[in-house]
């Protein structure tokens, strides 16, 4: 600001522009400092300086956050007044640091000025309100709204207290020696836990169901083979399994994680082998996994089974990308149980089929595990890929039953009838006769769960409650509470003039560190390993994973008693080489880790051996999610199992905290997918037409073609197709691929919208000149994470990024010989542009100049990085910027988005809102509902995003895109079913 004089209001204002840290430091009367350096002495009735130091945004900001660090501000400054007439204010903006007086001959100009400028902001906010009476609309009232706030901050202490009596009695009520109470008794008696526990759900033991083994119709050799493993019974859920597959239904499993799904088809599967090495008629199975380390995992289940009934373990195989190429041609042929991924079908067994025929034409059994992770736009891609190879099974002979497992679904029928092709049942196709095999099936849901189950603990842990509470209960002196040792804010910094409010508030940054989740979370992990309790932690990034892991390394460094359990404590997530994953994989089942801490990639069904207790760094994003990484805990059955979710301060996980009762109603979300999705519709019938050719008389295709697709895909699609000369016409032979397309169409990716991945080498530290591979990012992350000067994270520890290779696309890291005081983030900005406009309506009513308008088109999204930043680690303290320039990412997809009219923006300004969070904050509120309406997943759509420190002119626009290149079809729909939506 130079030497503009900054008023009171001026300084209230700018904390409220955005919810930035704040620091007061009070300067001696007798000498003013600039940057920490001695300028000069000041004459002894000089004023008084206050130099406001602000920094950049702190993780988890929130208003609340804003509206605390105001109030400390107005306290101190009315505390000056009353000390002294004479006060100037001087700000310093990152590391810059100036300085301005007032003295009391310039009273007068500064009440002239605020006069002013409360005259402008009058006139500013008659105007806002004018334009509204005219366009019919109400503007927002800003009184109001801080009522609102003070009332919601009351009810909330309200509701903190009874959350805190309700937990008191669930632990009053809980016997001594319960290892739950124990262990959360530990975990408060850590002395920075006040009453961040706010919510324990307690989830009571189960009884198990089982069906004796000699009442089921299963052969004698199974019956042994299950009695040497213990088993002399079978949960009623697998049991009703395995009778509905020996029907020949098709079956729906939904039951908990751990109730043993696999066994219901591993049973039938041995079962199906052993009559066929009889009859010297081997039939074939494919098991399809979500995950390559779904598959290894059942390997090992199904070649133990084949060993205790004296069959091959090599009729049991993995087929996947890891494969080496050398030993296929062997697997295809002795092999007849088939683990794989949905992308390998795609790329390798479809494309290929002629080498399969042997095994597509006697497949008896598709298994998909995991089901409920096909949804969206990657779930449609894989619908229409098993709609291809049922077209294959049947030209080869076969019709596969179909056993589709889950533990969290909302929508088990319909989601098996939407993703797996099946023969209606009052189908009027006239099957020639060596098409008979194709009938219709009967589909048996099976939901009631045998298993077993122990008791379960879920709590919620809200780091910011001990700060709420400590507010709003200080104003009251007869309710006791602890004292925290950084409470005398004001006072302390009025006492000293050599010292901050920042350094007094956190003690060193005690206060903010305690407060935040990461650190509160690997506090509670550090304090669980210590007690030897087998600990999973889930967190949303990889880079967040890498952090909890080094503050858990960073506490069990500082006891003697605790650093030999630093080797017992890694981190598992996507990226590491497949040999380090299975080591980690391999000591998490075997008990010699204690703690591991993950991304979502353990999720998912791994038998990762006992686990204890599972924490969830921030609320996971769907309900399904929770119940999968919750019930990773408590695989024995017999012992009580903890889950503590420690929460965001994000708005839903605060909505969650205050409304914990029905975070544990909701029921796990339906699974959708987009059939009608034109775009994937018409990709897989291009990959369809290549393999054989589609609604053809001659091979019969057109038999089951005509149920296989949506109805009339060959009057619509098929027809398009051949006019964009993608396909071709052959009379009776049907439609086949257009020459000029060759193999294209096979490298389609069902997953993502490129396969290209980056690689991190670091230097042998034995052998220099010996590279050895760190992780592997895919190319839409690696400008994030591996840019120059950046620092890498893997293991907890710490590594500098030397060199960036665009063209071999690698790069090299160096690892840091000692711990950094820093840490590093990219500068990027991303560009969502129109490139073309489809159509534009209005959808409001107001007068024309004011109304809102829906556009949808094609846009460039380009994202660039510039450059990167280093922090300090205790302070956040920005220390250096550098800049650089990345080869910008850009993809162009569809858009939907909504212009608005100029008297919003007035409107919110005038209430005192920031226009760029609120419409940033509106745009991730739609994308959020846009899958209540719209088949898709909430990561096929994103919304346009707007940097805070944004200086930029931007239009007064909503923007929502598609992910995927070019678009597939979700935009239209949305565009269709927008008036719901809005």
């Amino acid at each position: 600001m130079g030497n503009v004089l900054v008023s009171y209001e001026d300084i209230v204002t700018m904390v409220k522009i955005a919810p930035l840290l704040m620091q007061i430091r009070i300067v001696s009367r007798r000498q003013i400092y600039k940057d920490d350096s001695f300028i000069h002495s000041v004459q002894p009735n000089a004023p008084l300086v206050i130099h406001l130091l602000l920094f950049l945004i702190s993780p988890q900001a929130s208003q609340r956050a804003s509206d605390k660090r105001e109030k400390i501000f107005q306290k101190a400054f009315h505390s000056l007044e009353s000390d002294s007439s004479e006060s100037a204010i001087a700000t310093t903006c990152g590391s810059e640091q100036v300085s301005s007086t007032a003295t009391k001959h310039n009273d007068t100009a500064e009440s002239e000025k605020k006069e002013s400028a409360k005259r402008k902001q009058a006139t500013r906010k008659c105007s806002a309100k004018k334009r509204t009476k005219e366009n019919g609309c109400d503007a927002p009232n800003a009184s109001e709204s801080i009522k609102d706030k003070q009332k919601n901050a009351f009810d909330y202490d309200k509701s903190l207290k009874a959350k805190a009596e309700a937990v008191e009695r669930i632990l009053a009520a809980t016997a001594h020696g319960h290892v739950c109470r124990e262990w959360i008794e530990r975990l408060r008696e850590m002395d920075w836990v006040e009453n961040q526990l706010i919510h324990i759900e307690r989830i009571h033991a189960r009884e198990a169901k089982t069906v004796n083994l000699q009442k089921m119709e299963i052969s004698e050799r199974m019956k042994a083979a299950l009695s040497k493993r213990g088993l002399h019974s079978l949960y009623l859920h697998q049991a009703q399994a395995i009778e509905a597959i020996k029907r020949g239904s098709n079956v729906m499993l939904c039951t908990s994680t751990a109730s043993g799904k696999s066994l219901s088809f591993i049973i039938p599967t041995i079962e199906d082998l052993l009559e066929g090495t009889e009859c010297n008629e081997l039939p074939a199975f494919i098991y399809l996994f979500p995950t390559k380390a779904l598959a290894q995992d059942q390997l090992r289940s199904v070649r133990e089974f084949l060993v205790a009934v004296n069959l091959s373990p090599s009729y049991c195989c993995t087929f996947d990308g890891d494969t080496d190429t050398r030993d296929r041609a062997a697997l295809i042929r002795d092999a007849r149980i088939f683990l794989m991924n949905p992308d390998v079908l795609h790329h390798t067994v479809l494309p290929q089929h002629s080498r399969w025929k042997h095994i597509l034409g006697k497949l008896r059994y598709v298994v998909v595990d995991e089901s409920h992770m096909y949804r969206g736009v990657f779930g449609t891609h894989v619908s229409y890929v098993f709609r291809r190879l049922f077209r294959l099974c049947a030209l080869y002979g076969a019709y596969p039953q179909t056993i589709c497992c889950s533990a969290s679904i909302g929508n088990p029928i319909q989601h098996f009838e939407n993703l797996i092709p099946v023969v209606p049942s009052d189908s009027m196709i006239s099957f020639p006769p060596h098409y008979a095999f194709l009938q219709s099936r009967f589909l048996d849901l099976i939901d009631e769960d045998g298993s077993p189950q122990g008791e379960k603990w879920i709590c919620l842990w809200n780091p910011q409650a001990s700060r709420i509470c400590n507010e709003n209960i200080s104003k009251s002196t007869n309710i006791a509470t602890k004292k925290r040792k950084t409470k005398k804010v004001v006072q302390d910094s009025l006492a000293s003039h050599e010292n901050t409010i920042d350094s007094l508030d956190l003690s060193e940054d005690t206060q903010r560190a305690t407060r935040s989740p990461i650190f509160q979370s690997a506090c509670i992990m550090s304090k669980l390993i210590e007690m030897t309790v087998h600990t999973l932690m889930f967190c949303n990034g990889r880079k967040l994973a890498e952090l909890v892991l080094m503050n858990v390394q960073g506490i069990l460094k500082k006891s003697k008693a605790t650093r030999g359990l630093l080797r017992r404590v890694l981190t598992y997530r996507g990226g590491y080489s497949v040999q380090d994953r299975r080591k980690i994989e391999q000591r998490l089942f075997q008990g010699d880790l204690l703690g591991v801490v993950a991304t979502n990639a353990l999720e998912l069904g791994i038998d990762v051996g006992h686990l204890d207790c599972t924490l969830h760094l921030g609320l996971p994003s769907s309900i399904s999610s929770l119940w999968q990484q919750a019930g990773r805990a408590g695989r024995k059955h017999t012992v009580p199992s903890l889950s503590i979710i420690i929460c965001f301060d994000s708005p839903l996980d605060q909505y969650f905290c205050r409304h914990s009762d029905e975070l544990f109603a909701l029921k796990p979300e339906a699974a959708n997918l987009q059939l009608s999705n034109v775009q994937i519709l018409q990709h897989h019938l291009i990959c369809a037409a290549r393999e054989v050719a589609i609604f053809s008389k001659k091979s019969g295709s057109v038999y089951f073609d005509s149920f296989l697709w949506p109805e009339n895909t060959l009057k619509t699609h098929v027809l398009s197709l051949v006019e964009d000369k993608k396909i071709i016409a052959l009379d009776e032979h049907g439609y086949q691929l257009h020459p000029c397309l060759s193999s294209a169409y096979r490298y389609l990716s069902l997953r993502s919208t490129e396969d290209k991945v980056y690689k991190v080498l670091t230097s042998d530290d034995n052998d220099p000149n010996q590279w050895i591979e760190l992780d592997e990012i895919p190319g839409t992350r690696a400008f994030f994470q591996v840019y120059p000067t950046a620092v890498y994270l893997h293991q907890g520890k710490e590594y500098l990024i030397t060199h960036l290779n665009h063209d071999e696309r690698f790069a090299v890291a160096e690892r840091c010989k000692a711990e950094l005081s820093y840490y590093s983030t990219c500068r990027d900005f991303t560009d969502v542009d129109i490139v073309r406009t489809f159509g534009t309506k209005a959808i409001s009513s107001c007068t024309e100049s004011s109304r809102t308008y829906l556009s949808t088109g094609m846009v460039s999204v380009t994202t660039s990085v510039i450059g990167s930043a280093m922090y300090k680690k205790r302070t956040m303290a920005l220390i250096q910027s550098n800049t650089f320039s990345l080869p910008p990412m850009q993809h162009i997809s569809e858009a939907l988005w909504i212009d608005l009219p100029s008297y919003v923006e007035e409107q919110f300004r005038s209430a005192g809102y920031n226009w760029n969070g609120s419409l940033h904050g509106v745009g991730h509120l739609l994308t959020s509902l846009v899958p209540l309406f719209i088949r898709c997943d909430p990561g096929d759509i994103d919304t346009e995003h707007y940097h805070p420190k944004e200086q930029r002119s931007r239009p007064r626009r909503i923007t929502i895109y598609e992910r995927r290149e070019g678009g597939t079809g979700i935009v239209s729909q949305l565009h269709s079913a927008f008036a719901e939506v809005y």
